[in-house]
């Protein structure tokens, strides 16, 4: 790891880590945390407060930063411990699950803030159960399905990217509308009351059939190209292990 055996300390004083469940002091307030941690790194003086200051803003920790630690939710919590992982401004991030337990809002920041290690050349190596996230941030995935390493390498080596269809969302249409696709449409959900998915084939034209279903009364709403996305491949590599016989057994002659 880094040109070095992995316990090696140069290596341990460039690398951060935020296990899945964190524990921390939790008498403790945020910035008296980081201050403590900040100090096993060596920072000293001035430089340890602006570091644990510049990290509790990055993270969104504002006027909370001197509650104890008891009173944080579990994505504030989350918050810290990456604040934690980024103190020594590390060559090498290793993030368990960074997203468990973040709202929305906090798993927006948490994006940003990979992709803003990843553009400063931190290599940041994440695990997820969330493979919309993996997908929108990682140049390089891998698989495990089952404790075994099934596939690993470049997303686009994975993932073909072709568009296989189109899928249409509409609202305000009545019966007579969606009788008007005919055979077009090889899917139609219903997601309320007069609001559709509809999923047509890559050959379709999106434009002609929006043109006709709005001049039924339909409204717009969106239209977005169908790929196989990295679920879907997890998923296919998944059935594909509980269907494949197990390795090694020898079928008795009889």
């Amino acid at each position: 790891m880094l040109g070095k055996p992995p316990g090696h300390p140069d290596v341990r004083r460039r690398v951060g880590y935020l296990p899945e469940a964190p524990y921390f002091y939790d008498y403790l307030s945020a910035e008296e945390l980081l201050n403590y941690f900040a100090g096993l790194f060596g920072l000293r003086g001035a430089a340890r407060t602006a570091r644990v200051s510049s990290l509790l803003d990055r993270v969104g920790i504002a006027g909370e930063r001197r509650l104890p630690l008891r009173k944080f939710s579990k994505g504030m919590l989350q918050r810290v411990g990456l604040a934690q992982a980024l103190l020594n401004e590390p060559e090498l991030v290793f993030l368990d699950e960074p997203m468990s337990g973040l709202d929305p809002l906090g798993r927006r920041d948490v994006r940003a803030l990979i992709l803003e290690l990843r553009d400063r050349g931190c290599t940041v190596f994440f695990s997820s159960h969330i493979l919309s996230d993996a997908e929108a941030l990682c140049s390089r995935v891998a698989i495990v399905v089952g404790g075994q390493l099934v596939t690993s390498g470049r997303l686009s080596d994975i993932l073909a990217f072709e568009v296989s269809g189109w899928e249409l969302v509409m609202t305000d249409l009545q019966p007579a509308a969606l009788e008007s696709l005919g055979s077009a449409a090889r899917k139609v959900t219903r997601i309320s009351e007069g609001r559709y998915t509809i999923e047509v084939g890559p050959e379709a034209e999106p434009e002609r059939l929006v043109g006709g279903l709005r001049s039924r009364g339909g409204r717009f709403v969106s239209l977005n190209p169908v790929r196989t996305t990295l679920e879907d491949y997890f998923v296919q590599q998944v059935e594909a292990r509980k269907t494949a016989p197990p390795a090694g057994r020898v079928m008795p002659e009889g």
